[in-house]
């Protein structure tokens, strides 16, 4: 009974962190579903941004072309630009893959920790989550570094612009500023999606976290369920042998086990085993019978076999 008794407490304390752990993993679900959204909206705006982009593009070099065939060329200017750009996105480029490796360490070891925290690890655990802020930090310097390359394409930009100020042709000068305003509009709208999805990966990380521990939870109560299941199969089996119930009334058997320690055993009713006429058999702490009563004999005090309780 102390075994039973210890099980019971022990699935109640675990059926309330499973509920403590539920919220927690449902705010972190949440949250990451709103960082998801943002990102594949982000995305969305940023491709469109590319087309235009590329369309005004290619207005643009068309303008210059004409601008050529009229020798009034100012697109040396932006060809010096253009280089400048592309030598830069390719740094830019070399940066982000660089941030990207160390964002991929950083949900190895994160990944790490939690196997470590499954297995009870903590330690490991500790180590690894250690490692993995780490990298974390890395990433974040090295996006940062890029950040500031993109800062050096604009003030480049700038630069020609202001080089090129007294050479504006009116017909150039529509597709041109459409030009740059796209390609403005693209630069910020790619910083904002490549914000959003380390803000979505990070929300990821720790919904995955908290999603391992919930598992773990779960997995131990369901463990615990089921030894106290066989826990009260063998505690009725051993009240019903005790109480010396018959076999062909021990399928629809009543026992109730009462806070006093006493075991009461009902059997052999009609339909049910407390049903009309049912016997009635009491156990004491130590499993002896201090009250027995076969079905459809008389209530009395001839039933008890060592004192009288209170019914």
């Amino acid at each position: 009974m102390e075994n039973l008794s210890k099980l019971q407490i022990q699935l109640k304390h675990l059926d309330e962190k499973v509920r403590d752990i539920s919220i927690l993993f449902n705010i972190a679900n949440h949250r990451y579903i709103a960082a998801a959204y943002q990102t594949d909206s982000l995305y969305n705006q940023r491709e469109l941004a590319r087309k235009e982009y590329d369309e005004a593009k290619e207005l643009r070099n068309q303008a210059i072309n004409a601008l050529k065939e009229e020798g009034k060329f100012i697109g040396s200017f932006w060809d010096e630009y253009n280089q400048f750009k592309h030598e830069t996105d390719a740094r830019i480029k070399e940066i982000r893959a660089d941030a990207e490796s160390e964002h991929q360490k950083m949900k190895e070891h994160y990944s790490f920790a939690n196997a470590a925290h499954d297995n009870q690890d903590e330690k490991t655990a500790i180590g690894e989550r250690k490692k993995a802020k780490e990298y974390q930090q890395k990433r974040d310097d090295l996006n940062a570094k890029a950040n500031a390359l993109v800062e050096k394409i604009r003030d480049k930009k700038r630069e020609t612009q202001a080089s090129i100020e007294e050479c504006k042709d009116p017909s150039y000068e529509e597709k041109s500023q459409a030009y740059q305003d796209a390609q403005e509009k693209f630069e910020n709208l790619d910083a904002e999606y490549h914000a959003a999805k380390s803000e979505r990966d990070y929300y990821w990380q720790e919904m995955k976290s908290v999603e391992s521990s919930l598992s773990s939870l779960k997995n131990e109560r369901t463990k615990t369920a089921q030894l106290l299941q066989e826990e009260e199969t063998t505690q009725r089996v051993m009240a019903l042998h005790n109480a010396g119930v018959e076999y062909p009334e021990r399928a629809d058997a009543k026992v109730l086990v009462q806070p006093d320690g006493t075991t009461q055993v009902y059997h052999g009713g009609i339909g049910y085993g407390d049903g009309y006429g049912h016997g009635h058999t009491v156990l004491d702490g130590d499993g002896k019978i201090i009250y027995k009563r076969e079905a459809f004999k008389p209530h009395g005090s001839q039933n008890y076999v060592k004192k009288k309780i209170a019914r």
